[in-house]
């Protein structure tokens, strides 16, 4: 009995060697390869080159490095005008293609477009599972429309007004000048079927958030009052205060942490309201460890932060 606990202790002993070290060449390699891969940004470009589709016409929904196949590679998933939805697989290292696939969302494409096609009556769709002359003949009759249904879709897309456009038709419709706002948000949304840029800014008195049509017609606008902390002693130079940007809160935050830019792959980087006060929400990560920071918007000061270790 003393000789199977002794090797039932060998046994855990080895196994659990053998996870640490499983673990520590995993992290190494990591470093190893995210030093000398193309970066994320890069797979995006890549991936959306290849498709053939422009950034201002698309959402990210995942870009994430991912260890596959015995290789790390970047998984890019995009969303072209709300219809198109493409997926890449990209080798980390030199920016090789994988694999890719597309396909087309079929219920966006219908509720997007006022002319959108019924589904073929049931007979019909039987009748297309049937291996005779008429089911041949009959079985292309969706595929075109749906197509056509897509085609008038990107046609809208492509006669859209740019993201850029949309902004100016915010601030002027707010009455504010391009300098005196800082802009919280700018990207092209899907509100209930609808395509639209949804565009959030404020100024040193109020915050700003409106929904713009493609056609550059106002969906939606809202308008909040920004109360000062300390009303009686706002002045020129608090009003007229500027915030840091969200390219020096990373920085801060790196140097906190010891690391820099080459190091780490940036999850998060976003200007939010906590507790009254705008502060940067700086989110990163390393092969082991993830990192998360709070940073004053106008200071500059670091409010909070945590650190916890990567769960693969």
């Amino acid at each position: 009995m003393k000789n199977k606990k002794k090797l039932a202790a060998i046994i855990s002993a080895v196994v659990l060697a053998v996870v640490i070290i499983s673990i520590g060449t995993f992290s190494y390699a990591y470093e190893v390869v995210k030093k000398n891969s193309i970066g994320i940004d890069k797979a995006i470009s890549i991936a959306m080159t290849d498709a053939g589709v422009q950034e201002e016409n698309t959402i990210v929904t995942k870009a994430k490095m991912d260890f596959e196949k015995s290789a790390f590679v970047y998984d890019i998933e995009f969303v072209e005008n709300g219809v198109v939805e493409y997926e890449y697989t990209i080798k980390a290292a030199d920016g090789t293609i994988l694999e890719k696939t597309h396909e087309i969302d079929d219920d966006q494409a219908n509720r997007q477009d006022s002319n959108a096609v019924t589904e073929l009556p049931s007979d019909n769709k039987e009748q297309v599972t049937q291996p005779n002359d008429t089911a041949q003949k009959e079985q292309p009759t969706k595929e075109p429309a749906t197509q056509q249904n897509v085609t008038e879709k990107q046609k809208d897309e492509t006669n859209a007004i740019s993201l850029e456009k949309a902004k100016e038709i915010a601030l002027k419709n707010a009455s504010v000048a391009k300098k005196d706002a800082v802009f919280v948000s700018a990207h092209k949304d899907y509100d209930d079927g609808i395509v639209c840029y949804d565009i959030e800014f404020r100024t040193s008195s109020y915050e700003y958030e409106y929904e713009i049509g493609l056609n550059g017609d106002i969906l939606s606008y809202d308008k909040e009052s920004i109360k000062p902390k300390n009303p009686q002693t706002t002045n020129k130079a608090s009003t007229n205060a500027k915030y840091i940007g969200v390219d020096n809160a990373k920085k801060i935050a790196l140097k906190n942490s010891g690391l820099s830019a080459k190091d780490v792959v940036f999850t998060k980087a976003k200007l939010e309201r906590e507790d009254g006060i705008y502060v940067y929400e700086i989110e990163f990560e390393t092969s082991t460890t993830e990192y998360e920071y709070e940073i004053n918007a106008t200071t500059g000061k670091i409010m909070d932060k945590s650190t916890e270790p990567v769960d693969y």
